[in-house]
């Protein structure tokens, strides 16, 4: 994957977490009202965000932004993975359990992986 600039990353989590969250692709309109510069420019990012293949795109399909089934397999098992975690530890002694505190750590990295790029688009 070619290497993308912070916007364009911005961008990137964006899409992934609007995604995530309402279950389709935000319009151009959305992604713009982030504010990251102007039209064109998202424009721009939008074609280096496909060359790049961060991101597929439905040519005149109104919402037609995609993501490559890989990397939306991995967030929704990682998100899948701190849910399951997040369920059985109040029934686990934690205190008594490395395997416990190895996996909080582990979770603790899977959820900076989820939110990190979000964060940096509200900044």
């Amino acid at each position: 994957m070619l290497a993308l600039n912070d916007r364009q990353q911005a961008i990137l989590a964006f899409i992934q977490e609007h995604i995530a969250s309402k279950g389709y692709a935000p319009s151009v309109r959305d992604i713009h009202a982030l504010g990251l510069g102007a039209l064109h420019t998202l424009s721009r990012d939008l074609v280096r965000l496909t060359e790049a293949g961060a991101i597929q795109r439905d040519p005149g399909v109104a919402r037609g932004i995609r993501l490559p089934k890989a990397a939306d397999q991995t967030a929704g098992q990682l998100r899948s993975l701190v849910a399951a975690w997040e369920a059985l530890r109040p029934d686990m002694d934690i205190a008594r359990s490395q395997a416990a505190a190895d996996m909080d750590r582990q979770i603790e990295l899977a959820r900076e992986r989820l939110h990190e790029r979000r964060d940096h688009a509200y900044r």
